[in-house]
C-alpha cells in the first residue's frame, strides 16, 4: 500500500486540521467535542477525517491546514509514485 494513496487515507479516517471559512449553525459539538456551543464561527479550527474536509473545501466552507513541510513531500511522493511503475 502507498502511503500517500487515497483510499487508504479515506480507509483510516486519516485527521487533518481545518479552518471554516462560514460559520456552521447547529453542529458545533458535533465537529468539535471540545466546543462550548451549537454553533462554529467563521475561522473555527476543528481537525475532521479527510474524506469530509475534502468534501467541504469543495464546497469553499473550510481550507485545509496542511504543514509546508508536509506539502512538498507529498508533492515529491506523488510525482515520484507515477514516473516509477
Amino acid at each position: 500500500s502507498n502511503y500517500y494513496d487515497v483510499n487508504d487515507l479515506l480507509a483510516e479516517e486519516e485527521m487533518i486540521p481545518t479552518v471554516f471559512n462560514t460559520s456552521v449553525y447547529g453542529l458545533g459539538r458535533a465537529l468539535d467535542s471540545s466546543c462550548d456551543n451549537e454553533d462554529l464561527p467563521v475561522n473555527s479550527k476543528v481537525a475532521l477525517p479527510f474524506w469530509l474536509a475534502e468534501f467541504l473545501s469543495k464546497r469553499k466552507m473550510l481550507t485545509p491546514m496542511v504543514p509546508s513541510y508536509l506539502k512538498k513531500r507529498f508533492v515529491c511522493a506523488s510525482v515520484a509514485s507515477k514516473t516509477m511503475p
